[in-house]
């Protein structure tokens, strides 16, 4: 007993490691036997042998947690860059509160981009530029200077051309500031629409 004992359990590594089937029967004497061809002539059943599961080489071992640890890095990225744009985009609005009141009070004028007005001079060309829309729509009366941009520097020292974006109610609106040096002293400009 302890024979066939040893022998089923050689017969079954050996199966479940080259996959294949191993077939049960009883003989004459009433022995139960076990084989991996059947036995013709007798009802020899195959019997369902799981493969026995190898364990995961150290090298496997050591990527399973690594997956882990990038799900979570990316994960904690993920949730850091939303942090991160939430307060950007709330610094963004203060700011935009903060110039739009400055704007409303006279102090200054922001202008993003390049411009090679003095702040005076910026304030002027807006002042012309929210006149000229007024008469069009009276009740806006947020205007904001989003960019500023040199297209075009003459050969006469102190004049060039700007191409100007403002935010008017929440239309971007281009427009053409040509300065050019002022016959009294100063700069005059002339403001145009694109």
């Amino acid at each position: 007993m302890r024979n066939n004992l040893t022998i089923l359990q050689i017969l079954l590594i050996a199966a479940a490691t080259a996959g294949a089937t191993i077939y049960k029967w009883v003989d004459e004497q009433g022995v139960t036997q076990y084989s991996d061809t059947p036995l013709k002539n007798s009802k020899s059943q195959p019997l369902e042998i799981e493969p026995e599961r190898v364990p995961a080489s150290p090298e496997t071992e050591k990527q399973l947690p690594t997956e882990s640890w990038r799900e979570k890095a990316d994960a904690f990225r993920e949730r850091h860059q939303a942090r991160q744009q939430q307060l950007e985009d709330e610094l963004k609005k203060q700011r935009q509160d903060a110039e739009q009141a400055a704007i409303r009070r006279g102090e200054r004028t922001p202008v993003g981009g390049e411009s090679g007005a003095t702040q005076p001079l910026q304030q002027a060309v807006l002042s012309t530029i929210v006149m000229l829309f007024s008469a069009k729509a009276p009740d806006c009366t947020n205007h904001k200077i989003i960019d500023t941009e040199l297209i075009e520097r003459s050969r006469r020292p102190r004049q060039y051309v700007e191409r100007w974006t403002v935010d008017r109610c929440g239309q971007a609106v281009r427009y053409r500031v040509t300065f050019m040096p002022s016959p009294r002293g100063g700069t005059d400009f002339i403001v145009e629409a694109e």
